[in-house]
């Protein structure tokens, strides 16, 4: 651990024997000094930050602290192994501090100021709506320290934490016994707190939550909202509190029925992936409903619970079983306590057996709602008994087939055998983080394109007939001189996933469209070798299917050139393009 001086401003290692210190509390602002150019002079009476250094040392001297530590120039964050340490250990630094403060640098002196902007809000308004109640790193720093104290923009006292338990309250949502013991809480109110709080990673969300919740993780930036799943992954292995499953919509009655997807890909995972989803307008307690439960455990798949499974029969749009779990835990105010609900499907029609078989059967969680049992007794419902069960981390995926049917008409010359068509209907990303892909309505003489969407983890499947002129097959040309066409029909599928796009192209004829198993089947088969982008014609020639990125300006994401083209196998020329051409 490093600590500055507060005379010399010279750091010093501390590995053991660590010396009386003060700790900062703060929001980074511009130009902050840190672990490079601490030791440089010159450089730091530069910067924006070092007054900040500066007049915090001279507040914690002036209260007779030798030592003090500041996150912005104590750690070397070019390390990438010390700064993983330092974060699981910060917790620790701000509990083992003689005194944190809390540098409220947009608040102003407690009723001293003349700015007509600030006297015309009472000061509390200035208090609560600081940006430090607004970071993610601040909420262990609130919470961790034995005695924190707030000083103002001036570095003046404003008052011990405990003073101001109820501004803290309306800020935060934090109650006061949980400010003096917040280790009493379940993980759903602690994981709550983080709710609307920013940080500059996204990663860090979860990061700076490890201190508060007791638990250490390796690090990877880079990871986006996958470090908030592994944090929830890291304490079902070390806790065992099932309000962390108790996340979601509150919904009510015959209302929860309707609430839920009746598509199985829209289901969530078993995990949120935000704090925001862990927020209730009623606050949660754990209760043991069922005593003699052995708990949960983590699995790379999902977790495994053993609970009792109760059915609803055709409760999902009256044609699929919903399935449900009691929680050990409660809304607070529930009286008589009631427990929290799982909700839970599985497609699959022997479940019923399987389950009276013993055998291992897995969920997923349906939809992202959360309810009551008194909500759900009036319903018709049976207990299954109590199983050993696996609710899924992912929801399993399953392609679904949209048929489209249009005819394509090229005509050409004997100078000009082939030209691309009139027809351009384009497809663009509307949202890059759903990657919902829809195509404008445009109409080119008697076609006219409708609106529709091709969401990720669906197939677009579209039956086109080409004519192409009558002398690439050697046909005879008429006594007007005009050339017989060749009619080709094709199937073309368009395949979206989040990671990637597949396309192929068919005789019509080899694929059977309506029928939904040969098709899903199909589309599965591009993960082992990809579609075919080549119909073989008569005369040496051939039809192919290209796609090529591209970035589109006017949506400024990435899309493709998806176009048929007319190849020659014996020229070197490039093809001239069939059409028509989609922009995905």
């Amino acid at each position: 651990m490093r600590l500055l001086h507060t005379q010399t401003y010279e750091l010093k290692t501390f590995t053991q024997d660590i010396p009386p210190y003060a700790i900062l509390s703060h929001t980074w602002g511009e130009e902050e000094v840190s672990f490079r150019n601490i030791t440089d002079r010159e450089a730091r009476n530069k910067l924006k930050g070092w007054s900040k250094v500066v007049n915090y040392c001279r507040r914690a001297d002036r209260d007779g602290w030798n030592y003090v530590w500041i996150d912005t120039c104590c750690i070397n964050k070019n390390d990438t192994t010390e700064l993983g340490e330092a974060i699981n250990s910060m917790f620790r630094w701000y509990e083992e501090a003689q005194v944190c403060y809390a540098y409220l640098a947009d608040v102003p002196p407690l009723y001293r100021s003349t700015d007509r902007d600030v006297k015309s809000y009472p000061w509390v308004w200035h208090f609560r709506s600081s940006r430090w109640f607004t970071r993610g790193w601040t909420l262990q720093e609130l919470l961790a320290p034995s005695f924190l104290l707030f000083v103002d923009c001036s570095w003046g006292t404003i008052g011990p934490r405990e003073e101001y338990a109820s501004e803290i309250h309306k800020a935060t949502g934090i109650r006061f016994k949980h400010l003096r013991d917040f280790r009493s809480c379940n993980l759903a109110t602690k994981l709550s707190w983080a709710a609307n709080r920013e940080t500059i990673r996204e990663e860090d969300r979860a990061y700076s939550l490890l201190g508060i919740l007791g638990v250490n993780m390796t690090l990877h930036y880079g990871e986006g909202k996958r470090a908030f799943v592994r944090l929830q992954r890291e304490l079902i292995r070390n806790y065992y509190d099932e309000t962390i499953l108790a996340w979601g919509k509150t919904s009510y009655a015959r209302k929860i029925f309707n609430d839920i997807p009746g598509d199985v890909k829209d289901d969530p995972s078993i995990f949120a992936t935000s704090p925001e989803m862990l927020v209730h307008p009623k606050s949660m307690v754990t209760w043991p409903f069922e005593k003699r439960r052995r708990g949960f455990t983590i699995a790379n798949a999902g977790v495994y619970i053993n609970a009792e499974v109760i059915i609803f029969p055709k409760a999902i749009r009256e044609r699929e079983d919903l399935y449900a779990i009691k929680l050990n835990c409660s809304w607070v105010l529930s009286a008589p306590k009631s427990p929290m609900m799982l909700l839970l499907r599985n497609p699959s029609s022997n479940i019923t057996r399987a389950l009276s078989e013993k055998a291992s059967v897995s969920f997923q969680r349906a939809g992202d709602i959360v309810t009551q049992w008194n909500e759900l007794d009036s319903m018709s419902w049976e207990n299954l008994g109590k199983h050993d069960i696996l609710i899924r981390e992912d929801a399993e995926k399953k392609i679904k087939v949209t048929v489209r049917e249009y005819n394509v008409v090229l005509r050409g010359s004997a100078e000009n055998p082939v030209s691309s068509i009139g027809i351009s209907p384009k497809f663009f990303c509307k949202d890059p983080r759903t990657q919902k892909w829809k195509v404008p309505t445009s109409k080119h003489g008697s076609f006219k394109w409708p609106n529709y969407h091709l969401p990720r983890d669906e197939a677009l499947v579209d039956k086109i007939e080409i004519r192409i002129p009558g002398e690439i097959f050697g046909y005879s040309v008429g006594h007007r001189g005009d050339i017989y066409q060749h009619r080709l029909s094709l199937t073309i599928v368009l395949k979206c996933t989040p990671r990637s796009l597949s396309f192929g192209i068919w005789e019509d004829g080899s694929l059977d469209v309506t029928d939904t198993e040969m098709m899903n089947k199909l589309l599965q088969s591009d993960e082992d070798e990809p579609f075919p982008q080549v119909v073989k014609l008569p005369s040496n020639h051939a039809i192919r299917v290209t796609a090529t990125p591209r970035l589109d300006v006017s949506t400024t994401s990435r899309s493709f050139d998806l176009a048929i083209t007319l190849e020659d196998r014996h020229s070197d020329r490039d093809p001239p393009p069939l059409g028509p051409k989609w922009i995905l």
